[in-house]
């Protein structure tokens, strides 16, 4: 989704509706598959769909920008025949008319938004269920666990742009909760530990489905999510979670181990 003013794009992907199973999309993967454009002028009061246009071009020059970043000189932090160089994060200030107002509400208003929620709706709850500091069953969709690793990159995001204590007590709470929701070998996907328990849908098996069950998909925000509050912050309370999941994987996946990929 992106926003210009009073004009919204939204782009998605159509598909034919089937029910398969809980740890599944509802959708018939044997059908085609469309994606389109719904665009608004108006702040969401009307819409029109469109057929996005094709990318090739724009896909050629980002291509083009890419290599140029990852030229040696680019990742030593040097500029490639000075056009381009990298910088930190921390480093950026945006003070212009259009960026920085979105920005500031970004930090203001959708960052705490999205931790709430993952509080509201039960995200956060499962974790807590994980680490036994709550009772009951697997609440909601089998790939929730990604929400809350990416509302916390996202706020990890907003400190490297301005400090904030409260924010920053918050993330070590919810590290906490992560930090001991882990098993010991590293492992951490809470649907799956809930179904293992019997306390979530059934028949779910570690490494069993990873098309559909998303362990490495949802490994890599917690990757990113860990790598960003490092560098927000200097902590390693949730890098470690993250390595410590990631030396999971290397153990059990890549050359010589078992080669597969994730959905």
């Amino acid at each position: 989704m992106r926003v210009w003013g009073d004009e919204l794009l939204v782009a998605f992907t159509a598909a034919e509706f089937a029910v398969r199973n809980a740890t599944n999309h509802a959708y018939d993967p044997s059908k085609p598959q469309h994606v389109w454009l719904a665009r608004s002028p108006d702040s969401g009061v009307t819409w029109s769909i469109e057929k996005p246009e094709p990318l090739r071009g724009h896909l050629r020059r980002l291509i083009a920008v890419i290599l140029a970043l990852s030229s040696p000189e680019a990742l030593r932090g040097q500029s490639p025949q000075g056009t381009a160089r990298f910088a930190d994060l921390q480093h950026v200030h945006i003070t212009d008319a259009f960026w920085k107002p979105l920005l500031d509400r970004n930090r203001a208003i959708t960052i705490p938004h999205n931790l709430r929620m993952c509080r509201e709706v039960g995200i956060v709850a499962n974790f807590e269920r994980v680490a036994g500091l709550r009772d009951g069953d697997y609440h909601g969709l089998p790939n929730w666990d990604e929400f809350l690793y990416k509302a916390i990159e996202a706020a990890c995001y907003g400190l490297q742009q301005r400090p904030d204590l409260a924010l920053e007590r918050e993330l070590d709470d919810l590290i906490a909760v992560l930090a001991k929701a882990q098993d010991a070998d590293g492992y951490l996907r809470t649907v799956i530990q809930m179904s293992e328990r019997g306390r979530g849908p059934a028949n779910l098996t570690r490494w069993s489905n990873l098309s559909d069950n998303l362990e490495l998909y949802c490994a890599g925000h917690l990757c990113e999510a860990g790598v960003a509050h490092f560098q927000a912050t200097g902590k390693r309370s949730l890098l470690e979670v993250a390595l410590k999941n990631a030396e999971l994987i290397d153990r059990l996946f890549g050359p010589g181990r078992r080669v597969d990929v994730c959905g």
